[in-house]
């Protein structure tokens, strides 16, 4: 009998087991990444933070800018997420300013001298959520939301404030700037920070103020020692940083022309002058002319309730002589400009 040999053959199936850990998305390799970091899956950015351009301050009651948006329009934001699913899970964080901060105010600086300026965040954090918040009052929140992932989801402005009062109250002109740092940083998971510097820059050119004028009555029995009937008129000339400025008249009875005071078909030729920094006087020529001589304004608002400008009416009292009864008038515009 022959033998037979039975083979059983075991097949061995080895199965490796491979887990694939989820990645962060690329969008820190951005051209419009401010600040981006990454802790294996979870990813935090901050896009398209600029700086504040306030512009010229020429006596508004408050000037105001904003971060510069992007050329199509968005707004800076923050998002702070790890891809999962096809989807992100968004966690929640909070954002400061930092930078020249006094007496409860962000500043902006000149020299020595410091301009308060308000600094308010203003944006949609979610559908039906808005942050309007003072950064000065310190740390706004932003929850996230998983449905609202993208960063789309939560633009922001930064909105510079700075009101006339404050300005006038440094009287100094020329360039008040500070640079920030806006700080956001994740309150759950990991432990996550972006940051981003942005300059806030506001100009302040030469302001003219002129108050304190009155209306003007003669009195002809008040005579210079040239028998000239006249009248002072006294008045402010507030100029930012107390500099030099000249003066121009216009008569509404003869705009381009001598001065006169008119009642009905009568009048009265009369001079307008006005007292220079050296105690003489100027003569203006004729209604628009320009004063010829130095002028210099006070650096203090309301020059401290003590006028410092003076314009002199008179004419020879012999004019007088002759004239109809009445009241002759004439109504006077002042004009100040940088010299």
């Amino acid at each position: 009998m022959c033998g037979v040999l039975l083979r059983v053959l075991f097949f061995f199936c080895i199965v490796l087991l491979q887990t694939f850990p989820v990645l962060a998305d690329d969008d820190c390799l951005l051209d419009n990444i401010a600040d981006c970091v990454q802790n294996g899956s979870w990813e935090m950015k901050l896009k398209r933070l600029y700086d504040i351009d306030m512009g010229q301050w020429s006596g508004q009651a408050i000037l105001d800018g904003s971060t510069q948006p992007a050329t199509d329009g968005r707004r800076f934001c923050i998002l702070a997420y790890r891809p999962q699913g096809g989807g992100r899970i968004v966690r929640d964080y909070n954002i400061d300013v930092t930078g020249p901060f006094e007496d409860s105010s962000y500043v902006l600086r000149q020299g020595s001298k410091s301009l308060p300026v308000t600094l308010t965040l203003k944006g949609q954090k979610s559908a039906n959520s808005y942050i309007d918040d003072s950064l000065a009052n310190g740390t706004v929140s932003v929850d996230g939301i998983n449905s609202e992932s993208q960063c789309k989801n939560y633009e922001f402005s930064i909105i510079a404030e700075v009101s006339s009062t404050e300005i006038l109250n440094r009287t100094a002109v020329g360039r008040y700037q500070s640079t920030f740092a806006l700080v956001a940083y994740s309150t759950e998971g990991f432990s996550q920070t972006v940051t981003e510097d942005f300059v806030v820059t506001l100009d302040v050119i030469p302001v003219y103020q002129v108050n304190q004028l009155q209306d003007v009555v003669l009195d002809e029995n008040k005579i210079t020692p040239e028998n000239r009937v006249y009248e002072d008129l006294d008045f402010c000339v507030f100029a930012m940083g107390a500099i030099q400025y000249k003066m121009s008249l216009r008569s509404q009875v003869r705009p381009s022309s001598s001065f006169e005071l008119q009642s009905g078909g009568d009048s009265i030729p009369y001079r307008a002058r006005v007292e220079l920094d050296d105690g003489t006087w100027n003569d203006f020529t004729q209604a628009g002319s320009t004063s010829v001589g130095t002028l210099t304004g006070s650096g203090v608002l309301n020059c401290g309730g003590s006028p410092n400008s003076r314009i002199r009416i008179d004419f020879p009292k012999p004019q007088l002589d002759g004239l109809t009864a009445g009241t002759y008038t004439d109504t006077m515009e002042v004009t100040v400009e940088p010299e």
